[in-house]
């Protein structure tokens, strides 16, 4: 009896963090698409996030809320006031997550987009060469990975260079124009060739990888 109404005890923030989590989770999964979110879709996906961890504090949880306030922040004008804080909070929220549970390849890019644009190059570089290690090939996020890592080239060690490189060339194939055009706008053309023209690329692997995703 006393075991039962323990295991209850235990289990009750939980089933009310899940409970919150789950009124969220279909304004949440558009976070995922590359559209813009209606803004009524991103408070509701926030809001949700936040009762869940005001309940409970999980690293699912905060991991999401941080690529809540991230969206929020990349969808706002350049001179918004609020862009730099949501940046911010969306960077101590991916950590917070992050500490709790580390083997998550998008938290990680997640977390070096945030510090990509509030202008942290190392920490954004550190950020993402733990997202290639724990997730070295994922066509879901190859193409936006790999023009963050052209973006962070001179600032990311050889192992990522090396991670980055093979999944730019099973990219390519597919996302040639994308990555051209960012190359172009980011001084990283020559950077690109190279790896274009890399014993990597031009494996039967890379040149076969048509059927990845844009």
């Amino acid at each position: 009896m006393i075991l039962g109404l323990l295991l209850l005890w235990l289990a009750g923030p939980r089933v009310v963090s899940e409970y919150y989590l789950a009124v969220g989770d279909s304004a949440y999964d558009l976070t995922g698409l590359g559209a813009p979110m209606a803004r009524r879709s991103l408070e509701r996906a926030r809001r949700s996030r936040e009762a869940a961890l005001a309940v409970l504090e999980t690293g699912e949880a905060a991991k999401q809320l941080g690529h809540i306030l991230l969206r929020d922040a990349l969808e706002r004008p350049w001179r918004d006031p609020e862009r730099s804080a949501l940046l911010e909070t969306a960077v101590e929220r991916l950590r917070q997550g992050l500490a709790r549970d580390p083997a998550d390849l998008f938290a990680w890019y997640h977390l070096a987009l945030a510090e990509w644009w509030r202008g942290r190059l190392r920490d954004a570089a550190r950020a993402l060469a733990m997202s290639y290690r724990t997730g070295p090939h994922h066509p879901p996020i190859a193409s936006d990975r790999g023009r963050l890592a052209l973006a962070l080239w001179p600032r990311l060690a050889p192992p990522a260079r090396e991670r980055a490189v093979r999944e730019i060339c099973l990219a390519l194939p597919r996302n040639r124009e994308v990555f051209e055009r960012f190359a172009e706008r980011n001084a990283r053309i020559e950077i690109l060739e190279e790896i274009a023209n890399s014993p990597t690329c031009r494996s039967p692997a890379a040149t076969k990888a048509t059927a990845w995703p844009r």
